[in-house]
């Protein structure tokens, strides 16, 4: 079975019971963040990886009129469940694999990837990826409530589908993402973030 097939079951045996892992804790953490770290994100937005659609709501909060929220899941239960919670104009949903991305190249303004680029097996493909559909001037954010060793035990002991997905520390990702054409504005890792910010000149 390829890890794509692997990240794929995963996803879809979990989701319905995804959102447990979502504590309100880390709801506010993420408020936070956005408001502290973030607050310059612009629409179309792409969610890449958006599972069950825990950023939404936060999203909203930076739509001008309808603008496109596009959630992008490899997982068709886990984009079921998000689109079972949310229903709005301007807000799709694509199932589709981050390596291959079917949608116009330079036309978002951000790129959000919150806990998810430890599943990709090419980072530095899916990063090019990423860069194509921005626009110059987006942003790529990596967002993790976790730092890379905690997060990488974490998928170790989360079962023999995502053993083997890792993230490198923030300075080593950063370099790569580097290479894929990106300026780094802001990287970011402690016990409860892990934080990327790069920006498509």
């Amino acid at each position: 079975m390829s890890s794509l097939t692997n990240t794929r079951t995963f996803f879809n045996n979990h989701s319905q019971n995804w959102d447990n892992e979502t504590d309100e804790r880390q709801i506010t953490r993420l408020y936070e963040i956005f408001n502290k770290k973030l607050s310059f994100i612009r629409p179309p937005f792409l969610d890449l990886g958006s599972g069950t659609g825990v950023m939404i709501p936060i999203l909203k909060n930076y739509q001008k009129t309808n603008c496109d929220i596009i959630e992008l899941d490899i997982a068709f239960n886990m984009l079921r469940k998000a689109r079972d919670k949310y229903k709005s104009d301007g807000l799709h949903y694509l199932l589709a694999d981050a390596h291959n991305i079917p949608l116009s190249y330079d036309y978002f303004n951000t790129v959000l990837c919150f806990q998810v680029f430890p599943h990709f097996n090419d980072k530095l493909m899916v990063t090019q990826e990423i860069y194509n559909l921005l626009k110059s001037g987006g942003s790529l954010i990596i967002l993790h409530l976790m730092g890379h060793k905690q997060l990488n035990e974490l998928h170790r002991k989360a079962g023999r589908e995502v053993a083997n997905d890792r993230i490198l520390a923030t300075d080593k990702l950063a370099e790569l993402i580097i290479s894929a054409g990106f300026h780094i504005q802001h990287v970011e890792e402690k016990n409860d973030i892990y934080l990327i910010i790069a920006r498509k000149i």
